[in-house]
């Protein structure tokens, strides 16, 4: 069972330190572990070309971004790993522009139900017409390759976001925005780290590399279970049941959605505190669940659920 770190600030930085924390505790619990510092990768933005997508479903390839660059072989890594911790520093109240270019030229092709459905459209072996021992698969594009079996993968995934600011509300869209990361492959969320005001050796500082150990002793232990099994380790539930955010949008009157999810919920009063909820179809359909994701790539072709 292999823990990929992607470390998308600085070799010798701070996100290297603590994802470099996390990494070597999930080995002491028994995990593989590697490492990839993106900073001096080339991963180029997504074109919007659509032919990741366009030629697996027409012409029956295997998924392949036609950027020539470094993007292919993190992808490799991602697809070979069982788990992935995410380390990014946080720019201008988000993370480093690095990060959504790799999300970007993720999420067309690699979509979790995009990839399910055209997966079971190749399921029909037919005899191999340069060798009738042997079977291929088949569906409307002729005979095709069966899709790669990685892609089909139920990974976990931790996000680490490294801020300098003292306040919160100068980092507040680091974590959020890291977790349009793992969406588009359906990651299950394990745990979450948002660090910021840590210098030196400050006992903040201390607290922060303890829990980043606790963080990489979280993703071992969850290397090998259903996700259903896996409790979230995050110090914070949030007010969002499946993302665990904070920030929601009003939408009209006491209605409330995620932003990140895509949910919608009843905000109200309780005791002069705010608490929102959420219902349990609303959370089915969530980005981060499969529901969601189904939903997006089916849009008039699924009937969902009324909104309460």
């Amino acid at each position: 069972m292999k823990i990929l770190g992607l470390n998308f600030g600085r070799v010798k930085g701070e996100c290297r330190k603590y994802l470099d924390i996390a990494l070597q505790a999930a080995q002491d619990d028994g995990a593989e572990v590697e490492l990839i510092n993106t900073i001096n990768l080339n991963i180029s933005r997504c074109i919007g070309c659509g032919a990741c997508s366009r030629n697996s479903r027409e012409k029956g390839q295997q998924i392949r971004c036609v950027v020539k660059d470094d993007y292919q072989m993190v992808l490799d890594a991602i697809l070979d790993a069982d788990s992935i911790i995410v380390a990014a520093p946080v720019y201008v109240l988000a993370p480093t522009g690095q990060l959504k270019n790799l999300t970007d030229r993720i999420g067309p092709a690699h979509d979790r139900a995009a990839v399910v459905k055209e997966y079971y459209k190749r399921v029909d072996p037919v005899p191999d017409p340069a060798d009738p021992r042997f079977l291929k698969q088949r569906d409307e594009c002729g005979i095709v390759e069966p899709l790669d079996p990685r892609v089909l993968k139920k990974w976990k995934v931790a996000y680490i976001s490294v801020g300098g600011a003292r306040d919160h509300h100068w980092v507040s869209l680091g974590l959020l925005q890291m977790k349009f990361f793992g969406f588009p492959l359906n990651m299950h969320l394990v745990d979450e780290l948002d660090i910021h005001g840590a210098h030196g050796d400050s006992p903040r500082v201390q607290m922060f590399r303890q829990r980043a150990a606790v963080l990489g002793h979280n993703m071992a232990a969850a290397l090998g279970k259903h996700p259903r099994d896996i409790a979230f380790c995050g110090d914070d539930l949030g007010i969002c049941p499946t993302c665990h955010g904070r920030m929601i949008t009003v939408t009209r009157g006491t209605k409330v959605e995620c932003p990140l999810c895509g949910i919608t919920g009843q905000l109200s009063i309780v005791d002069g505190q705010i608490k929102v909820s959420f219902p349990l179809h609303e959370q089915d359909r969530s980005r981060l669940a499969f529901g969601g994701l189904l939903e997006h790539t089916n849009y008039g072709n699924l009937v969902s659920p009324p909104r309460q």
